[in-house]
């Protein structure tokens, strides 16, 4: 049996309606075969949890191809050591340093993600892909569905038909540049789509520039004399078949040759020469293509392919490939790329032909979006896993209604939770579950952050090197600055970090830290301060429940503090309870920590 995907922690709601995390979560990977949704607001962690199940796909052995519509994913490349100083300075510039400790800080929290990131890292061969573009590795879109093999089913007969027409509209509107202007030359399309019928049973090629020459060859002697009952010159007289030619030729001059040079984008080239024991993860970065148009017809060409390649493969009943689609649902019906009935964009045929018959070949995808209502409500009938984040509006609620309906004390009570929930919490239903579940996220093996075309360029170009990994230092070892989870329920789960404030009122003492807490609705400079003092311990003690107005044990290793808890009582300052532990470095600005409504000030002086 296949290892399981670690998805997070469960989460449950107190009476007073806030959200603890418990024990950790664990999916059956073989549930993906079946596909995954993941939707949710802007902001509440549909990326991340959905980032999550790429990286543990990745860390139990398969192949994931990312599509990346507007460079919210390209980041998953920035994982665990590849995460240099140096890289991320040149991807984020005068951000880096406060990038790259949050990312630290975020890894040493959570001890079971910190865990798998040296096994992860050990694993992953992140390549990012452009088509039309050398922002990274450049790939070529095929002109034309060129499938010169006849289908041995029927049924695959008729689903390449799908495929056919699907990919002859997407080179129709690149070519005509509008849905109006397609339909419009409906006619001339129309005979493009039987050009490409006959050369598939000819088995002649429509690969690249070379395949648009053919199809002009075509027009002007095509190999038959009728359409559909009327003669060639009925249905599209001489005058447009030459303007057809003419547009055809368009298409391999000056800069749109362009879309045909580089490797073809396939299967075999985003997963192809991958060293011994690396497992792929093919980035397809779409951000820098103009318009919604474009994008939806590469989205088609790579699930075109990705049909094409696991027809060839055969049958299997686990998971050998997941595609990942983040915003499929776009902005609205129009712009989405997997939409529901009438609209009807290049990417939804070949994408629904993947929810359709992926599971068959071991091909699972994995959608996600903040619309829901968007996305075709057929293909999701066939999705096995949902994720389910902070929803809002009343037709997204209602496009899950029929979900939350068939779940044991769901119905209203759940429509509730979800409209209120949290960042990074989701209700999440599979059959790779004992039971629906709502399940707090991870922290990622990789920088989170979106990225423009120039940062993806940026982070393109080093992975074409090795890593250069950190070596030995004579210095301290690296730090983690907050709490490191032992996955007990511990309060400073839930710090965030603050950019320094005020200073600390009371005078400094010198070679001390000095601890500081103060509530939000209560000035910092009404507070008593708890003054920490050197001493031949290694770590801070905090030996008694109350220690405020108390000096505590410290003595610095190297440049970093530990704060800890001993005993079986949770330390208090005021109404603030401690518990866990926590791990600071020494900086020359006071350290704050928000913890719910108070904070703590960690300063040295």
């Amino acid at each position: 049996m296949s290892a399981p995907l670690f998805l997070g922690y469960e989460a449950t709601q107190g009476y007073d309606g806030s959200w603890r995390r418990g024990g950790r979560l664990e999916l059956e990977r073989d549930a993906l075969v079946q596909h995954a949704f993941v939707c949710g607001a802007t902001g509440y962690g549909k990326t991340v949890f959905a980032k999550g199940l790429v990286e543990q796909a990745i860390l139990s052995g398969i192949p994931v191809i990312v599509v990346d519509l507007k460079g919210d994913l390209a980041s998953l490349a920035l994982c665990g050591p590849r995460a240099t100083p140096a890289l991320l300075q040149e991807v984020f510039g005068d951000a880096s340093d406060e990038i790259g400790a949050e990312f630290t800080r975020g890894l040493a929290a959570h001890r079971a993600v910190e865990a798998q990131l040296p096994d992860y890292v050990a694993r992953v061969e992140p390549r990012i892909f452009t088509p039309n573009s050398s922002i990274g590795r450049r790939v070529a879109l095929a002109a034309l569905p060129s499938y010169p093999t006849p289908p041995p089913d029927p049924l695959e007969a008729e689903d390449r038909e799908q495929l056919v027409e699907a990919l002859v509209h997407a080179f129709a509107l690149s070519m005509y540049g509008t849905e109006p202007q397609v339909k419009r030359h409906e006619n001339a399309v129309k005979l493009i789509e039987e050009l490409v019928r006959w050369c598939n049973q000819q088995g002649r090629s429509l690969e690249g520039a070379a395949g648009i020459r053919t199809l002009q060859e075509l027009v002007a002697e095509p190999p038959f004399d009728f359409i559909g009952g009327m003669s060639l010159a009925e249905y599209l007289p001489h005058r447009e078949q030459q303007e057809l030619r003419r547009k055809l030729a368009s298409r391999i001059v000056g800069a749109e040759q362009q879309r045909y040079e580089g490797e073809p984008l396939s299967v075999d080239t985003l997963l192809g020469d991958v060293p011994p024991g690396k497992v792929p993860l093919a980035i397809v970065y779409l951000g820098h293509v103009n318009g919604f148009a474009e994008q939806s017809i590469a989205l088609a060409g790579v699930c075109a392919d990705i049909y094409r390649w696991m027809r060839r493969q055969g049958g299997s009943t686990g998971l050998r490939l997941l595609l990942y689609v983040d915003e499929v649902g776009g902005g609205d019906n129009r712009h989405a790329f997997y939409p529901s009935y009438p609209y009807n964009p290049p990417s939804k045929a070949p994408l629904a032909l993947l929810v359709k018959q992926g599971r068959s070949a071991g091909v699972g995808t994995l959608l996600a979006t903040q619309n829901p209502v968007s996305v075709d409500v057929r293909g999701l009938g066939n999705v096995d896993t949902w994720a389910i984040g902070r929803l809002t509006r009343k037709n997204d609620l209602a496009r899950i209604g029929d979900l939350l309906d068939a779940i044991p004390g769901g119905g209203r009570r759940a429509r509730q939770q979800i409209s209120n929930l949290p960042t990074g919490t989701f209700l999440t239903v599979s059959g790779g579950l004992p039971a629906p579940l709502w399940v707090r996220e991870r922290w990622l093996f990789s920088v989170h952050r979106q990225l423009s075309s120039p940062q993806v360029a940026a982070l393109a170009a080093s992975l074409q090197a090795p890593p250069r990994l950190p070596g030995p230092s004579a210095g301290p070892p690296p730090v983690p600055p907050l709490p490191r989870d032992d996955g007990e329920t511990i309060l400073l789960d839930e710090i965030t970090a603050s950019p320094p404030g005020a200073a600390v009122t009371p005078a400094p003492i010198p070679g001390c830290w000095r601890l500081s807490w103060a509530e939000h609705s209560r000035s910092l400079a009404d507070q008593q301060p708890c003054i920490v003092g050197r001493s031949g311990s290694a770590d801070v003690i905090l030996e008694d429940q109350t220690i405020s107005r108390r000096h505590l044990e410290l003595e610095p290793s190297g440049a970093r503090i530990h704060l800890a808890v001993r005993g079986k009582n949770p330390a208090s300052l005021g109404q603030l309870v401690i518990t866990g532990e926590l791990w600071l470095e020494a900086s020359d600005a006071p350290h704050r920590i928000t913890l719910g409504r108070s904070e703590l000030i960690l300063d040295w002086s």
